[in-house]
């Protein structure tokens, strides 16, 4: 995207040239791959609470389990954004080419594409992010709890599991904070029907 805005801007002319489909398909793995991100966090939580919370079920920790689960992150990724290619009026594609801006898009204008793609994308995994954390913080301090004299490796083991807890926190703030601008812009537009013109490439 960033080198379609550059291109279009120098006036290169081949990026200025793209087929319909191949338009929909371009702005469709843009959000597949972003969305893939977050469901990768999704993931690495679930591997912790595997670990901490359903440590009994080592048939879940196997690398062939893991492989699974991977599989079927991508596959979620494809089938969650599929609904931008066919949700529109007609049964058509959200994604559309941007003049202004040299590439495809779910334009903000469109309110029904820009909030399913809020929700799909950034709402739902932070959601299933913060339920998996949260769910690990009780069962560890509820543990905690029950046992009075807690030995030295469960010590460092709660230790370790909670500076991962709290980096991976941290990272996610960071992500969600990358969808803070656009619902901002979005707002915006729908307050006063003005489109900034900087709602696309911030």
């Amino acid at each position: 995207m960033i080198l379609s805005n550059i291109g279009g801007d120098m006036n290169v002319y081949i990026l200025k040239r793209i087929n319909c489909w191949a338009c929909h398909i371009r702005g469709y793995l843009h959000f597949v791959f972003i969305n893939s991100i977050y469901l990768s966090y999704v993931l690495q939580g679930g591997f912790r609470l595997l670990r901490i919370v359903f440590h009994e079920y080592k048939c879940l920790r196997t690398i062939y389990s893991f492989s699974f689960f991977i599989v079927v992150q991508w596959i979620a990724s494809f089938l969650f954004i599929l609904p931008i290619l066919i949700g529109d009026k007609n049964y058509t594609s959200f994604v559309i080419y941007l003049p202004q801006e040299f590439y495809c898009q779910v334009p903000i204008t469109s309110i029904r594409g820009i909030t399913f793609l809020i929700l799909s994308v950034y709402f739902v995994p932070l959601c299933c992010i913060g339920v998996i954390y949260l769910w690990i913080i009780i069962h560890v301090q509820h543990r905690n709890r029950r046992i009075i004299l807690i030995p030295i490796s469960v010590q460092r083991k709660n230790k370790r599991d909670n500076i991962i807890i709290k980096r991976i926190c941290m990272v996610m703030i960071v992500l969600s904070s990358l969808g803070i601008i656009p619902c901002l812009f979005v707002i915006a537009f729908i307050m006063t029907d003005h489109l900034h013109w900087a709602s696309y490439r911030i």
